[in-house]
Protein backbone atom coordinates (compact mmCIF):
# COMPACT_ATOMS: atom_id res chain seq x y z
CA UNK A 1 0.00 0.00 0.00
CA UNK A 2 2.65 2.57 0.85
CA UNK A 3 4.86 1.47 -2.45
CA UNK A 4 1.08 2.98 -4.17
CA UNK A 5 1.38 5.81 -2.72
CA UNK A 6 4.91 6.94 -3.47
CA UNK A 7 4.12 5.54 -6.81
CA UNK A 8 1.07 7.97 -7.06
CA UNK A 9 2.81 11.02 -5.47
CA UNK A 10 6.03 10.58 -7.51
CA UNK A 11 3.16 10.37 -10.83
CA UNK A 12 1.57 13.83 -9.78
CA UNK A 13 4.38 15.48 -9.28
CA UNK A 14 6.31 14.35 -12.68
CA UNK A 15 3.42 15.49 -14.66
CA UNK A 16 3.20 18.62 -13.10
CA UNK A 17 6.83 19.19 -13.62
CA UNK A 18 6.20 18.10 -17.44
CA UNK A 19 2.50 20.33 -17.42
CA UNK A 20 4.13 23.28 -15.87
CA UNK A 21 7.76 23.02 -17.94
CA UNK A 22 5.15 23.07 -21.42
CA UNK A 23 3.08 25.89 -19.86
CA UNK A 24 6.34 28.20 -18.79
CA UNK A 25 8.02 27.19 -22.35
CA UNK A 26 5.17 27.96 -24.69
CA UNK A 27 4.58 31.36 -22.17
CA UNK A 28 8.49 32.65 -23.10
CA UNK A 29 8.07 31.67 -26.56
CA UNK A 30 4.92 33.90 -27.17
CA UNK A 31 6.32 36.86 -25.92
CA UNK A 32 9.60 36.75 -27.24
CA UNK A 33 11.43 40.00 -28.09
CA UNK A 34 11.17 40.17 -31.57
CA UNK A 35 7.90 40.71 -31.34
CA UNK A 36 6.85 44.34 -32.69
CA UNK A 37 4.26 44.20 -29.62
CA UNK A 38 6.49 43.47 -27.26
CA UNK A 39 8.86 46.27 -26.75
CA UNK A 40 8.83 46.13 -23.31
CA UNK A 41 11.51 43.68 -21.82
CA UNK A 42 9.29 43.55 -18.57
CA UNK A 43 6.87 41.74 -20.18
CA UNK A 44 9.15 38.98 -21.39
CA UNK A 45 10.67 38.82 -17.59
CA UNK A 46 6.87 38.71 -16.18
CA UNK A 47 6.52 35.35 -18.36
CA UNK A 48 9.69 33.84 -17.54
CA UNK A 49 8.83 34.76 -13.61
CA UNK A 50 5.11 33.40 -13.96
CA UNK A 51 7.45 30.05 -15.59
CA UNK A 52 8.90 29.44 -12.94
CA UNK A 53 6.47 30.24 -9.75
CA UNK A 54 4.51 27.68 -11.58
CA UNK A 55 6.99 25.05 -11.21
CA UNK A 56 6.54 25.31 -7.41
CA UNK A 57 2.57 26.20 -7.10
CA UNK A 58 1.33 23.64 -9.86
CA UNK A 59 2.21 20.69 -7.71
CA UNK A 60 1.46 21.98 -4.33
CA UNK A 61 -2.29 22.75 -6.25
CA UNK A 62 -2.63 19.66 -8.15
CA UNK A 63 -1.71 17.38 -5.25
CA UNK A 64 -4.67 19.04 -3.12
CA UNK A 65 -6.93 18.90 -6.34
CA UNK A 66 -6.12 15.33 -6.19
CA UNK A 67 -6.60 14.45 -2.42
CA UNK A 68 -9.78 17.04 -2.62
CA UNK A 69 -10.64 14.35 -6.08
CA UNK A 70 -10.56 11.42 -3.42
CA UNK A 71 -12.14 12.81 -0.04
CA UNK A 72 -15.09 14.32 -2.48
CA UNK A 73 -15.29 11.24 -3.72
CA UNK A 74 -15.57 9.24 -0.25
CA UNK A 75 -18.16 12.08 0.89
CA UNK A 76 -20.14 10.89 -2.56
CA UNK A 77 -20.15 7.50 -1.40
CA UNK A 78 -20.92 7.83 2.22
CA UNK A 79 -23.70 10.45 1.06
CA UNK A 80 -25.64 7.81 -0.56
CA UNK A 81 -24.78 9.11 -4.19
CA UNK A 82 -25.90 12.99 -3.33
CA UNK A 83 -23.78 14.96 -5.52
CA UNK A 84 -23.84 18.31 -3.29
CA UNK A 85 -22.42 16.20 -0.88
CA UNK A 86 -18.73 15.92 -3.05
CA UNK A 87 -19.50 19.27 -4.18
CA UNK A 88 -18.65 20.51 -0.93
CA UNK A 89 -15.46 18.88 -0.91
CA UNK A 90 -14.80 19.21 -5.23
CA UNK A 91 -15.19 23.20 -5.61
CA UNK A 92 -12.32 24.50 -3.45
CA UNK A 93 -10.35 21.92 -3.53
CA UNK A 94 -10.38 20.95 -7.57
CA UNK A 95 -11.48 24.54 -9.02
CA UNK A 96 -8.85 28.04 -8.87
CA UNK A 97 -5.66 28.88 -10.31
CA UNK A 98 -3.48 25.88 -11.59
CA UNK A 99 -0.93 27.77 -13.74
CA UNK A 100 0.35 31.77 -12.72
CA UNK A 101 0.27 34.53 -15.37
CA UNK A 102 1.57 37.69 -15.90
CA UNK A 103 -1.55 38.51 -15.19
CA UNK A 104 -1.51 37.11 -11.92
CA UNK A 105 1.65 39.02 -11.38
CA UNK A 106 0.52 42.59 -12.41
CA UNK A 107 -2.13 42.26 -10.27
CA UNK A 108 -5.03 41.97 -13.05
CA UNK A 109 -6.50 38.75 -11.85
CA UNK A 110 -6.42 37.16 -8.51
CA UNK A 111 -4.52 33.56 -8.20
CA UNK A 112 -7.08 31.71 -6.28
CA UNK A 113 -5.89 28.37 -4.61
CA UNK A 114 -9.30 27.76 -3.01
CA UNK A 115 -11.68 27.81 -5.72
CA UNK A 116 -15.30 28.93 -5.79
CA UNK A 117 -18.93 27.98 -7.50
CA UNK A 118 -19.48 29.92 -10.81
CA UNK A 119 -22.18 31.06 -9.10
CA UNK A 120 -21.72 32.87 -5.34
CA UNK A 121 -25.68 33.55 -5.06
CA UNK A 122 -25.90 30.13 -3.15
CA UNK A 123 -24.01 28.95 -0.26
CA UNK A 124 -24.08 25.31 1.40
CA UNK A 125 -24.97 24.43 4.41
CA UNK A 126 -25.26 20.94 6.42
CA UNK A 127 -28.99 20.50 7.57
CA UNK A 128 -30.51 18.43 9.64
CA UNK A 129 -32.42 16.60 6.78
CA UNK A 130 -30.92 13.99 4.32
CA UNK A 131 -27.79 14.95 2.89
CA UNK A 132 -26.77 18.64 2.69
CA UNK A 133 -29.81 21.76 1.76
CA UNK A 134 -29.02 24.73 -0.07
CA UNK A 135 -29.72 28.22 1.83
CA UNK A 136 -31.06 31.23 0.37
CA UNK A 137 -28.63 33.95 -0.10
CA UNK A 138 -28.70 36.41 2.48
Amino acid sequence: MQRILQFTMISVILVSCTLSIMYSSNTVLAGSPDDPQNENSSDTKLKVASGALTLFYLPVKATYAGLGAIVGGIGYVLGGGDEEMGQVVWTPTMKGTYFITPEHLRGDKPVQFFGKAESDTSQFELGRGKGLNKSPPP
